[in-house]
């Protein structure tokens, strides 16, 4: 089935001209909090494919609130919950069908010409296809720390450090350990203009 499958993948492609819809709602206590939710559905037909493309049908929630108690000290968080599918129907189960879900915290406080931000995610991706043949379950969490210094106006030098643990179990098909930890550290300076 996969042979039918363009070599690349064009997003937001229009296939099956079938309109979708999202759903939203924002609420907010100024000075204290604003929280915010979306639905989304693209009501894709899965089974489409035209000229290599394929329909993936994609559904998620996402709920977000901003905390704004605290004066110089912003707090962040997210969740989001989906589902995205393709292909005809196979023995009871299409080719690619995966429950998501992630969420992160964040939070950052600003003095003077300095930021400090740290931040906490977590991500998970359940297979429900044909795991025996190909597992694409994924779970994983991610730390990050950053310093941002405001050097002239409109430039800033930014240090970050980000650690990210994941489990997989297809990486064995790659000869690589189902478990990965990776470290980042990196610098930049930005000038806006």
């Amino acid at each position: 089935m996969f042979n039918l499958q363009a070599w690349n993948t064009i997003p937001h492609t229009e296939l099956d001209d079938r309109p979708g819809y999202f759903i939203g709602f924002n609420w907010e206590k100024f000075g204290y909090f604003t929280l915010n939710g979306l639905y989304y559905n693209n009501r894709a037909n899965p089974e489409t494919l035209i000229e290599g493309q394929y329909g993936w049908q994609t559904d998620f929630l996402n709920i977000g609130l901003t905390i704004d108690y605290f004066e110089e000290i912003e707090i962040f968080g997210q969740f989001m919950k989906g589902n995205t599918k393709m292909g005809p129907w196979m023995n009871g189960l299409r080719p690619a069908d995966a429950d998501y879900q992630s969420f992160y915290v964040l939070a950052s406080h600003e003095f003077g010409k300095h930021r400090i931000s740290a931040r906490f995610d977590h991500f998970e991706i359940t297979d429900l296809t044909f795991v025996e043949m190909n597992d694409n379950n994924e779970n994983g969490h991610s730390f990050m720390v950053a310093y941002a210094l405001e050097v002239l106006e409109d430039q800033r030098l930014i240090l970050e450090a980000l650690h990210v643990n994941s489990t997989r179990a297809d990486r064995i098909d790659f000869s690589l350990p189902n478990n990965s930890n990776e470290t980042l550290l990196q610098a930049s300076y930005r000038d806006t203009f």
